[in-house]
This record gives C-alpha cells, sequence and structure tokens, in this order.
C-alpha cells in the first residue's frame, strides 16, 4: 500500500485480521480462505496482471501477495485527505440549502443520492486519462432521460484520449458541439441541489474526480439565466428573471447603440441630450468608437486585476480602482463621462 492513500483505520483492521490468522498452518491459507475468512474490510477483488496491482495500489487501495500463488487480493481502503463539506464560493443564495461539491468524487455522488431517494438514479463510472487515470462518473435517472442523449454522451467520453485530466473543463472542451460557438452547451455547477434538479428533469450529470465543479448536459440557453433560488420563493419572485434577460440586451446591445447614435444617428437624440453630450465630448480627443474600446479593455484589466490579485488588494483594486481610474479619465479629458457610465 501506499502511506497517505489509504485509510488507517481499515488497514489497521486488515493487518490485524492478518495476525489472528498466523497461528493456522500455511495449507490451510489459501487465498480463497484468507478472501473469505480473513480479509473483513472493504470490497474485495481478485487481480492477474502486475500493471494493474500498481494501478491499485497509487488509488489507495492495499494488495495482499500469498507466496506460491499467482494473483493478488485487492482490498479497497482508500482514504486520503479532502475537504469537508462546505458553503459554494460562486454560486450562493439567501434561501436554500448551503451545501456544495468537494473534490471526492464519491461525496458528490452522494450529495446528490441523498435529495433524490430512488433505485432508477444510475451511476456509470469510468477511467479518463492515461496517466492520471482520473475518476469519472456520468450521473441520470433510468427512465427519464432520453436514450439517445444518454448514448451521445458515453460516446463522446469515450473518444477523450489525453494524458490527464486535472478539472471538469478538461472533458468539457472535448465534448462540447463547437468551440467556436459563442452559445455553451454544457453547463456546470457547484451546488447540489442544482444538479440534482437538472436529472430530474432527464438531463446527464458528469462528475469528475478532484474537481467541486459538475458538469450538466445538455444545456440550454435558459438555464444560464436562471438561479437555483427562483424556485425557493415566490412566483412573483420570477419577474426578477425578466430582469436578467433585459440585463443580457443591455450588456450586449448598449454600447454599439451607444457608438452608433452618437455617431451617426444624433438626430435620434432629444436636442437637450445632444447639447449634454456634445458640451462633454468637446476636450475628448478620440472618436467615440476608439473611446469605448479604451474603456472596455480598461475594465477587463479591472476584472482579471481582482480576481488573479490576492484577495485583501483585490476587493480594493476592483471598487477603488474602477472609482480612481473613472473620474481621473473625465477629469482629464481622455474620455467623457457618458462614455464611463
Amino acid at each position: 500500500y501506499m502511506d497517505g492513500l489509504t485509510n488507517e483505520n481499515s488497514l489497521f483492521r486488515l493487518m490485524e485480521s492478518l495476525l489472528v490468522h498466523t497461528g493456522e498452518t500455511a495449507a490451510d491459507l489459501y487465498p480463497d480462505v484468507i478472501e473469505e475468512l480473513v480479509i473483513t474490510v472493504g470490497d474485495k477483488q481478485v487481480e492477474n496482471d502486475f500493471p494493474g496491482v500498481l494501478q491499485y495500489i497509487v488509488s489507495g487501495n492495499t494488495v495482499l501477495l500469498v507466496d506460491g500463488y499467482e494473483r493478488a487480493l485487492v482490498v479497497s481502503t482508500e482514504g486520503w485527505e479532502h475537504r469537508q463539506i462546505s458553503e459554494p464560493v460562486t454560486q450562493t443564495v439567501i434561501r436554500g440549502s448551503h451545501e456544495g461539491f468537494t473534490e471526492n468524487i464519491m461525496t458528490n455522488i452522494t450529495l446528490v443520492r441523498r435529495r433524490i431517494k430512488d433505485a432508477n438514479v444510475w451511476v456509470e463510472r469510468k477511467k479518463i486519462g492515461r496517466i492520471t487515470k482520473t475518476n469519472v462518473a456520468i450521473m441520470y435517472i433510468n427512465g427519464i432521460v432520453k436514450k439517445n442523449v444518454l448514448q451521445e454522451v458515453r460516446s463522446r467520453l469515450e473518444k477523450i484520449d489525453i494524458d490527464g485530466i486535472l478539472e471538469s473543463n478538461y472533458i468539457e472542451e472535448f465534448i462540447q458541439d463547437k468551440k467556436s460557438n459563442i452559445f455553451p452547451t454544457i453547463n456546470n455547477s457547484e451546488r447540489p441541489d442544482v444538479v440534482a434538479a437538472a436529472i430530474l428533469e432527464g438531463r446527464v450529470a458528469i462528475l469528475i474526480d478532484g474537481t467541486p465543479y459538475v458538469l450538466v448536459v445538455p444545456a440550454g440557453f435558459t438555464q444560464f439565466l436562471q438561479s437555483a433560488e427562483d424556485y425557493y420563493h415566490h412566483s412573483d419572485y420570477g419577474l426578477l428573471r425578466v430582469l436578467r434577460y433585459l440585463s443580457v440586451l443591455i450588456s450586449v446591445l448598449a454600447t454599439g447603440i451607444y457608438i452608433s447614435v452618437l455617431t451617426f444617428h444624433q438626430e435620434m437624440m432629444p436636442p437637450v441630450l445632444l447639447v449634454s453630450m456634445a458640451g462633454q465630448r468637446e476636450g475628448v480627443p478620440f472618436p467615440t468608437f476608439v473611446e469605448a474600446l479604451m474603456l472596455e479593455i480598461v475594465f477587463e484589466l479591472l476584472r482579471e486585476a481582482s480576481v488573479r490579485m490576492p484577495r485583501a488588494v483585490g476587493t480594493a483594486m476592483s471598487i477603488v480602482g474602477a472609482l480612481v481610474l473613472g473620474e481621473a479619465a473625465v477629469t482629464a479629458g481622455i474620455v467623457s463621462a457618458a462614455t464611463v457610465i
């Protein structure tokens, strides 16, 4: 076995059981006898291939070799350290479950099964990655999921050929429809209730060992504008979902409409607003398009800095940096106040 990958209690119970039977004659200690009577912890199986034995050892199992016999007894004793269940970081809610997935795939499967106590919740496991041999599981409800969707997920996973899988995005890039598509077809979540709701709708969840983010396929456009919290409030709360659609339109179209109106169609603006805009842009040396493009780039730089820098500095960078830079740019006459808005 490998120290650090095995559960110490399971290993101690296994050694204790073997020591108890050392007084028996060697003729009685056949592998079959050891397998049935001596080994009392974990799942047991027989392995005849030496590379397979090595793979079991580096996966946290304990292998028992008996002199004179050409097979090994493998005992499941995995027990490495992992993060405890905590609140999701990126998908927080005011009302609802505060449990989030962890980096342990068995814990994640259990969190979903605890919410859907039905025998038709099926889990198919496989290993992906020539070197890492990462555990991957697909989870669905038999009888609800469409057979063609399930088969498509299986076939795309089987085609993955890579040295290692370290995070769910590795698999996402392999199984997505088109890399050039601006609309994602795969959703991800670190909330067990969201994944449980998805498989209840007939979707397939893909769980990857080593990451708290679970992939959900297929994903529709409306899924990305939904929150788990929407279903935990009164139906009137659904008006906020309409506001999200409006916000998407504003974020996509506002800059383009602003540039086109201010540059080519000034007659569409009220005279008072047009005079105010012209007064603001009196000392700005750049065209409206260049001005807006500069601000978009600066905004992305601030966002990246706030995410990548240490947490204590990142918060100040995102808030104070945007205020100071925006005010300074307007005062210096590089951009107009309306463009900043």
